[in-house]
């Protein structure tokens, strides 16, 4: 199981120090190649592996500090950059835990979907049901949003983060409350407005 931490209410996955070190374990337990590579590659390889784990260690480390002190913002920064490091399904339920405190149900629903089919074979019955609830709960918060234009190549921006261009086939996951959305194409007016969603 995955020892947690509690505050406001809502958890965090901690992933311990020893699952991040299965990466590196995993580099030594792959199999030979056909022709045996010269063992300096090899050390190179195992020594590459080692220092990804270690960097995603001291990422992961600040992220709980920041989770701690209450810098949301900075915990999944270090947490993405844990990801990035040495890449375990664990850390996504780490980020799905903080974006949902932050209010970003879309980016919480990807990353809890994202645990599940990375952890798919991984998990006993009780901890993927309560990933799933997670889920679900998230999934609450989100509306979907259909955007129509009559220029082609405009840039959509809710809340300042370019979404994509025009024209936009699927409906853009957004959370609830009250998203700023606007327009954006050169030699046009930018239009802006304001959608709630309860």
């Amino acid at each position: 199981s995955v020892p947690m931490i509690k505050r406001n209410s809502s958890w965090i996955g901690v992933v311990g120090v020893w699952m991040l070190a299965s990466a590196a374990r995993q580099a030594h337990a792959q199999p030979e190649p056909p022709e045996p590579a010269p063992s300096v590659q090899a050390d190179e390889a195992v020594s590459a592996a080692n220092a990804n784990v270690e960097l995603a260690r001291t990422h992961f480390r600040l992220g709980i500090d920041s989770y701690r002190d209450g810098d949301l913002a900075s915990a999944l920064i270090e947490f993405k950059r844990a990801y990035a490091a040495a890449p375990s399904y664990r850390l996504l339920f780490n980020l799905g835990q903080v974006a949902a405190e932050m209010r970003d149900y879309p980016a919480a629903e990807r990353y809890f979907a994202q645990y599940l089919e990375e952890s798919r074979g991984k998990l006993d019955d009780a901890r993927k049901q309560s990933v799933e609830a997670e889920l679900a709960k998230v999934r609450m918060r989100i509306a979907s949003l259909r955007v129509q234009s009559d220029l082609d190549g405009a840039e959509l921006l809710i809340d300042d983060v370019l979404i994509g261009k025009t024209p936009l086939t699927e409906p853009i996951r957004i959370g609830t409350g009250n998203q700023r959305i606007r327009g954006r194409a050169p030699g046009h007016d930018p239009r802006r407005r304001l959608a709630r969603q309860a």
